[in-house]
């Protein structure tokens, strides 16, 4: 299993081990050779995730001042006359 690939935390529970340590220091030379890549791909996804937010969050700032310049802040529509008792 190791050696096509496998998660080593899964084939550690598969084998009863409370972790992988001892599956890694037994067994660890029929692991494949660790991907160079496998960092920046993480790195890049994250990236994307983060720019995304972003932009979300910079149209959310721009339908909210588009919303607060609608508001009048005015009293001029309230019809005084209507409140007195």
């Amino acid at each position: 299993m190791l050696s096509s690939g496998e998660n080593p935390l899964y084939v550690a529970e598969q084998m009863g081990h409370a972790d992988w340590s001892m599956l890694i220091s037994v067994y660890s030379r029929w692991m494949p050779s660790v991907d160079n890549l496998a960092g920046q791909r993480v790195a890049d996804a994250n990236s994307k995730v983060w720019d995304s937010l972003d932009l979300l969050m910079a149209s959310k700032r721009t339908a909210d001042e588009s919303c607060m310049s609608d508001v009048d802040d005015t009293d001029d529509d309230l019809d005084e006359d209507a409140f007195e008792m």
